[in-house]
C-alpha cells in the first residue's frame, strides 16, 4: 500500500463523487483491499467492490464476514476469515448511532497503514450518511404527506405533491403493508431497515408512522422484494407484528383501512398475517373483495338486502331507493363476488361475516 498522501487524497475525492460509497470501497480495493462491504447492523448488504473485478463480494463470502462482525458494532474491530483474509470492521454511522458496518478484507499480512486507512474511510462514510440523513429526512416527511393524502382518499392532492417534489408517481395498485410494534423504534432506523431490503431505484418509500403503527404503500418490485425482510424482521422482534395485503386499487383504500387495522390489532406479537395471495374463497374473503372492489352504496345495499332477508320493496324503502336501484346494485355485488345471493346457505354465511367484520348489526 502506498503510505503517502496520495492515498488520502484520492479517498477525500472518492467522498464528493456522483456515486460517493461505491468510490470510496473502490478506493480502499484500489489500495491493497481484497475486497470491502458496506453492510447494515443485521448485515444485510449495502454496497461492495471486489478488488479487480466490477462485481461483488460472493454471498459466501460476505456471509462470513458478517458473522465475524461484534454485535452490537460499537467500536472497530478485526478478526480473520476461514480462508486466511484478515478483516477490519468499523461501524459507520449517522447522529451518534450505528446504522451501518464498514468491512475491509485483506490478504495477511495486514498493512499497518490499513487499518488507519480503513479508518479514515469509515469516517467520510459516516460524514456522507449524515448528510445523506438530513436530506433523506426531508424527502421521508415529503413522503410521509404524499402517504397520509392517499390514505386519506385525496389522490389528486397526493400525484400533484410527488411530481412538483419530483418524486415517483405513487402506485395506482399499491400492496399495503402495517408494522405494529414500533414505538420503540427510532422511525428512521427502522426505514433504513426496510430500505435496504429493496433495490436502489426503488428505495423512496410511501410511508408514514402513527403512534405504535408505520403504514407503507408498495409497488409490486418493493413489496416482493421486502416481504422476506419482513418476516425476518419478526423473527429477530416477536414483539413486532406484520400485516401484507393484496394489490388494491388507490382509490378504493378507505373501504378497506378499518377491516386492516382490526386485523393487524387483533393478531398476536409475533405474527405475520399475510393476506397478498387473497383468493376470495370464504365468507370474510367475501367481505375484502366487497368492501376492496364494491362503492359504499353497493355494501349498504347488499347489508341491507340480506337484513330483509331478500325482501326487495322492504330493502328499497328502508334505503329509500328504487326497487331496480337497490336490485342494479345487488346485482353488481352478485358479479363482483361470484356469489348467488338469493341461494339460502350462501345469503347466511355473507350476513355472518359481515356481522363479524362489524358491518352489520
Amino acid at each position: 500500500m502506498d503510505t503517502s498522501q496520495l492515498a488520502y487524497v484520492d479517498l477525500v475525492r472518492a467522498s464528493g463523487s456522483k456515486y460517493p460509497i461505491s468510490a470510496i470501497l473502490t478506493c480502499l480495493t484500489d489500495n491493497s483491499a481484497a475486497w470491502a462491504a458496506l453492510v447494515t447492523t443485521s448485515g444485510r448488504l449495502i454496497e461492495s467492490v471486489q478488488s479487480g473485478t466490477s462485481g461483488e463480494v460472493d454471498q459466501e463470502t460476505l456471509a462470513e464476514a458478517v458473522s465475524i462482525i461484534p454485535r452490537p458494532s460499537l467500536k472497530p474491530a478485526t478478526g480473520r476469515s476461514a480462508a486466511g483474509q484478515e478483516l477490519m470492521t468499523f461501524p459507520v454511522g449517522a447522529e451518534g448511532r450505528a446504522t451501518a458496518v464498514l468491512i475491509v478484507a485483506c490478504d495477511a499480512p495486514l498493512h499497518p497503514e490499513m487499518h488507519r486507512f480503513g479508518g479514515s474511510a469509515a469516517m467520510l462514510l459516516r460524514l456522507l450518511l449524515r448528510d445523506m440523513r438530513r436530506l433523506q429526512t426531508a424527502s421521508r416527511m415529503v413522503r410521509d404527506s404524499i402517504t397520509r393524502l392517499i390514505f386519506s382518499q385525496r389522490i389528486d392532492s397526493a400525484l400533484e405533491l410527488a411530481a412538483e417534489m419530483g418524486l415517483a408517481t405513487p402506485p395506482s395498485r399499491p400492496h399495503i403493508v402495517c408494522v405494529r410494534g414500533v414505538s420503540a423504534w427510532d422511525p428512521d432506523d427502522l426505514l433504513d431497515l426496510l430500505e435496504a431490503a429493496v433495490p436502489p431505484d426503488a428505495r423512496q418509500l410511501l410511508a408514514y408512522i402513527d403512534d405504535d403503527e408505520l403504514w407503507l404503500l408498495l409497488n409490486r418490485v418493493q413489496f416482493q422484494a421486502m416481504a422476506p425482510e419482513l418476516v425476518a424482521l419478526v423473527d429477530r422482534h416477536p414483539a413486532l407484528r406484520v400485516l401484507l395485503t393484496e394489490q388494491v386499487p388507490a382509490n378504493k383504500l378507505s373501504h378497506r383501512w378499518q377491516h386492516w387495522m382490526n386485523d393487524i390489532r387483533k393478531a398476536p406479537a409475533g405474527t405475520v398475517v399475510d393476506r397478498s395471495h387473497y383468493q376470495g374463497e370464504t365468507p370474510s374473503d367475501w367481505v375484502h373483495k366487497l368492501q376492496r372492489d364494491g362503492s359504499p352504496q353497493v355494501v349498504e345495499a347488499v347489508v341491507e338486502y340480506l337484513r330483509c332477508r331478500g325482501r326487495w320493496e322492504a330493502a328499497a324503502e328502508s334505503l329509500e331507493l328504487h326497487r331496480n336501484t337497490l336490485r342494479y346494485r345487488v346485482s353488481s355485488a352478485e358479479k363482483m363476488l361470484g356469489l348467488d345471493l338469493t341461494d339460502p346457505t350462501t345469503s347466511s354465511r355473507l350476513w355472518l361475516a359481515l356481522r363479524s367484520e362489524g358491518l352489520a348489526d
